[in-house]
């Protein structure tokens, strides 16, 4: 299996945030973004930072489907795995978040004050994994640059709610980028050695999964009450995707 010059450029981004997070820097650079988040108004960033929740992310999937419906596959094996390395690097770490190393008080927080579990920022995670699946094997193009830059804009969202660090956010964008990356080119190569119809099936499953999921997204708590209204928005638009999409594919 032959890895992508991206994907050796997330190892070595890794390495970038572990040496940021031993240096001054990580603080110094977090109280600024921070501060200067508080110049847009905080329903903007808590609606940004929903956009990493794995459950969200998953009605992002959901509208993908009618460009990308092998993503779904690749996605559900990224979940499992970057929601273990997630749980087993914070555990492993101990990293406090800032709330949890300075005065709650000098920093600026939207949504819930979190203060454990720092390195890496799962919503990020979640964020990068999703847009490294749905990039797997395809030209860079414009779709593809909007989706980094939303996904980067998830990451700086962590940071001006106030739960995170530039090292937490950076190894985030690493580790959901790796896993991203490994899982749909597993899921490829998996697909590749099944029938077409075996392959339809496949896809047809994990799409009345994935909007079942949607289904319940509308009513999951994200912490962001301020950013509700999307989260619901969404939720019956990837309802809407997948039933459509189900429907216009199927077999008569």
């Amino acid at each position: 299996m032959k890895l992508p010059k991206a994907f050796w450029t997330a190892c070595a981004l890794l390495m970038a945030a572990w040496v940021l997070q031993a240096s001054p820097m990580n603080a110094t650079v977090f109280m600024a973004v921070n501060n200067w988040g508080t110049a847009l108004p905080d329903a903007l960033w808590a609606c940004l930072t929903i956009l990493g929740d794995t459950w969200v992310v998953l009605t992002l999937l959901a509208l993908s489907l009618w460009w990308q419906p092998k993503a779904l596959m690749g996605f559900a094996l990224a979940v499992p795995l970057a929601g273990a390395v997630s749980r087993l690097t914070k555990v492993f770490t101990q990293i406090p978040r800032p709330a949890g190393a300075m005065d709650p008080n000098s920093i600026h927080i939207i949504g819930p004050v979190l203060e454990f579990h720092a390195f890496p920022s799962g919503h990020t995670l979640s964020a990068f994994a999703l847009v490294a699946v749905l990039l797997a094997g395809r030209r860079m193009h414009i779709a593809g640059v909007l989706a980094l830059g939303l996904a980067a804009g998830v990451g700086v969202s962590r940071m001006a709610v106030g739960a995170h660090w530039p090292a937490d956010v950076m190894a985030g964008a690493a580790l959901g980028w790796l896993c991203g990356s490994l899982t749909q080119a597993w899921a490829d190569q998996w697909l590749q050695r099944q029938s077409q119809d075996r392959q339809d099936r496949t896809i047809r499953l994990l799409a009345w999964v994935c909007m079942l999921m949607c289904a319940w997204t509308f009513q999951v708590n994200t912490l962001y009450p301020l950013a509700q209204l999307l989260q619901m928005t969404l939720a019956c638009a990837g309802i809407a995707s997948c039933a459509l999409w189900l429907w216009r594919t199927k077999r008569y």
